[in-house]
């Protein structure tokens, strides 16, 4: 995995931590469980601050590699192992 690609879900879960969900455990499992599907293109779940859902024919991340979603089901897989820990306080 490029640093590019560390940095972003460094940033994706420091933004979830610090400014969306201060005091609000339920919401701050729910925000880190969504931060590897909407890398992965899955924005289903994604709440009000998903460029995605506001215009999804010009979307592309601002931070990932070319602007495009990451793909891999093993890398996806692997990926949502580790933010589950942290989404289940088992840190």
């Amino acid at each position: 995995m490029s640093n590019e690609v560390i940095e972003y879900f460094g940033k994706c879960f420091s933004y979830t931590v610090a400014h969306q969900n201060a005091g609000n455990v339920v919401g701050l499992k729910q925000s880190i469980e969504l931060i590897v599907p909407h890398a992965f293109g899955i924005h289903g779940n994604c709440k009000e601050w998903c460029a995605y859902k506001k215009d999804s024919a010009t979307h592309k991340h601002k931070d990932l590699p070319y602007g495009k979603d990451l793909t891999g089901e093993n890398l996806r897989k692997a990926l949502e192992e580790v933010f589950e820990i942290y989404a289940n306080g088992n840190v």
